[in-house]
């Protein structure tokens, strides 16, 4: 058997083509890795963090680690990490996180469970994702930049030690129960904000010290605080929300004024103890298919309007009448 002359062999691979060719398949193979999570997502280990690598974006899927303090990365994989995942971090350790630059979302109950935070800084979310910081009660200090458009759901109950809606800059929308229960004491200018959804703010120490029978907000209707069996809501409001609450302790007689479009609550709709009177300006109703409950209240409006049809289509009790005088609240 011929043997085999291990330093001619190098020399023989490491000619310049030979060598050119070795590096063309390194490059290829490079590329084609880096090429992947343009087919699938990738999910790597990078220092304490699971990864899913997504195109030209990195999510950041869990935090492995056990540090009080966390920088997230700027990148990986060569890609800005743009959203922190679901349940990304649920621990006990962490007290302060720091966010990169590139971070837009931060996703649903990405931090549910990390019950020392206390410190929440970003300079670009965009939006927080349902149930983000849930339940986070010593979270007392959030500073997410300028750019925030979205508060998802949830985002911010039971955080009782948190007392002002961070970054309203450019805030376009808060969610149902997004700050429920939270220690808000004041909500700050929310001209423009879209608050059609329900118990944005109920049980928080800023509802409680209002003390009007009617809060409402850029023309949405947020608690009704009254006492009596007749309820006129002003003229100003054009959307409804969860004003009102589930069966209440009396029966009320409840008149929405014609400057009301939308009633976006459906606690008026299944509870018996209310009248309502709709007048034909109100062109949407809410409903709620994962309820197993009877719409139990009673319409009371005019031919052809959308609460007649609403009434039919829901088995509701309800009465055609040409009009209605409008009486002194008690």
């Amino acid at each position: 058997m011929k043997k085999i002359n291990i330093k001619q062999l190098f020399h023989k691979i490491c000619t310049k083509q030979n060598l050119k060719r070795v590096l063309e398949v390194i490059a290829a193979v490079f590329i084609a890795i880096m090429l992947i999570p343009f087919v699938k997502p990738l999910e790597i280990k990078w220092g304490d963090y699971t990864v899913q690598v997504r195109g030209t974006e990195a999510w950041l899927e869990k935090y492995n680690g056990k540090d009080p303090v966390v920088k997230i990365p700027d990148y990986v994989w060569a890609r800005p990490v743009t959203t922190i995942g679901c349940n990304c971090f649920s621990n006990d350790y962490i007290e302060n996180v720091n966010l990169s630059k590139n971070v837009k979302v931060i996703d649903c109950d990405a931090f549910y469970g990390c019950d020392n935070l206390q410190v929440v800084k970003a300079e670009n979310v965009v939006e927080i994702g349902m149930g983000a910081f849930f339940e986070n009660t010593k979270l007392k200090s959030v500073d997410l930049g300028t750019h925030l458009e979205i508060i998802g759901d949830c985002a911010f109950k039971y955080c009782t030690s948190l007392e002002y809606i961070p970054s309203t800059d450019s805030l376009q929308r808060i969610d149902s129960m997004a700050f429920e229960c939270s220690g808000l004491t004041e909500v700050g200018d929310l001209s423009g904000v879209n608050l059609e959804a329900d118990y944005i703010f109920e049980g928080t120490p800023w509802m409680e010290k209002q003390q009007e029978d009617y809060v409402v907000i850029n023309g949405v209707l947020q608690k009704y605080k009254g006492e009596g069996s007749i309820s006129v809501i002003p003229d100003t409001v054009e959307v409804i929300t969860s004003a009102y609450g589930y069966h209440p302790d009396r029966n009320i007689s409840v008149y929405i004024p014609s400057s009301t479009t939308k009633i976006v609550a459906v606690d008026l709709m299944f509870s018996e103890e209310y009248t309502v009177y709709i007048p034909e300006n109100v062109e949407f109703i809410d409903y709620s298919p994962y309820m197993n409950e009877p719409y139990l209240a009673k319409i009371i409006t005019v031919s052809g309007s959308y609460a007649e049809q609403y009434a039919k289509e829901h088995g509701m009790n309800y009465e055609i009448v040409d009009g209605w005088e409008v009486p002194e609240e008690e």
